[in-house]
């Protein structure tokens, strides 16, 4: 038997042969030669190698996490403690509970409007801003705004922002 010692902050998945077999948490566990953990910090996302599929099996490990699931033409603003942490795209994500409080946002992009309540100071973050499309209409201007050349509005003076398709 070999001692394992688990530090706080800290979360272990401990493997067999290459096959996980259980999660073990803060504290000194006791696991046979043939077994090995992996740590991982539970500040941030968990990144790992084996099919979330297989991790979500063990009931212990699932109330664990936060499994963040994006489709093609969504995206999710991540808040942690109520501050702008990243934006995540189409795919699987997995976040650790309980150490950081972690909000998440959907948005659907495959709609034109934004029309969620996102804070007009994230306009200017590089992250979001890459999925908008900015036009500025001069107040002594009027534009025309065309969806799939298709006459949608005229639009007047102002700032307007639009979802990236």
């Amino acid at each position: 038997m070999k001692r394992v010692r688990i530090q706080q902050g800290k979360v272990g998945l401990v493997f067999k042969n290459g096959d996980y077999k259980k999660v073990i948490t803060e504290g000194v566990s006791w696991l046979s030669f043939s077994e090995k953990v992996i740590q991982y910090d539970v500040f941030s996302m968990l990144n790992t190698y084996v099919p979330l599929e297989i991790l979500l099996k063990d009931e212990k490990l699932a109330t664990m996490l936060d499994v963040i699931e994006v489709k093609d033409n969504e995206l999710v603003i991540v808040y942690e403690n109520d501050n702008f942490k990243t934006i995540l795209q189409a795919g699987r994500h997995l976040y650790w509970k309980g150490f950081i409080n972690r909000t998440f946002t959907k948005i659907d992009v495959s709609k034109i409007y934004i029309t969620e309540s996102i804070d007009k100071a994230l306009f200017a973050n590089y992250e979001l801003t890459k999925h908008i499309r900015v036009f500025e209409v001069f107040s002594y201007e009027k534009a025309v705004l065309l969806v799939d050349d298709v006459y949608t509005k005229t639009l007047t003076g102002g700032t307007y922002r639009f979802w990236k398709k």
